[in-house]
């Protein structure tokens, strides 16, 4: 899972990463369970990106309690800065708005992540011969 905030420059995209990072690593999650990177190559931050191993939360602190801290943590930094988190994970990618943030609200989003709506299908299109009179 990857989580990032919602920010109007990459530097302060930056700085909301490292500090949800250090508020991990202060409720105990394991140093090798995340890491900070980069949301481009052209970017020249430490990293806007904080990616999250949730199999290593899981293993570590038990589900329910891994999704409890990982949330509080990312509400605290959402409702001390007033920016909203982006959760990708491989399924979907999706926003939780500061302004409607409860601590019960990214505690849910985050255990059970939305999936993303299925494109609708392409619909075939007839083909439909054209005849065209040259004039000679």
């Amino acid at each position: 899972m990857e989580l990032s905030f919602a920010c109007e420059n990459s530097a302060e995209a930056s700085y909301l990463a490292q500090e949800l990072e250090l508020e991990l690593l202060k409720h105990k999650i394991p140093a090798g369970a995340i890491s900070l990177k980069q949301a481009s190559a052209e970017n020249m931050d430490v990293g806007s990106i904080v990616w999250i191993s949730i199999e290593a939360l899981n293993q570590v602190m038990g589900p329910i309690a891994s999704v409890a801290t990982l949330a509080s943590c990312v509400h605290q930094i959402m409702s001390k800065y007033n920016r909203d988190a982006i959760v990708d994970n491989e399924q979907s990618k999706f926003k939780i708005s500061a302004s409607r943030a409860t601590l019960s609200r990214v505690k849910t989003a985050l255990a059970k992540p939305q999936r993303s709506k299925p494109r609708s299908k392409p619909k075939s299109i007839l083909a439909i011969p054209t005849l065209f009179r040259i004039a000679a």
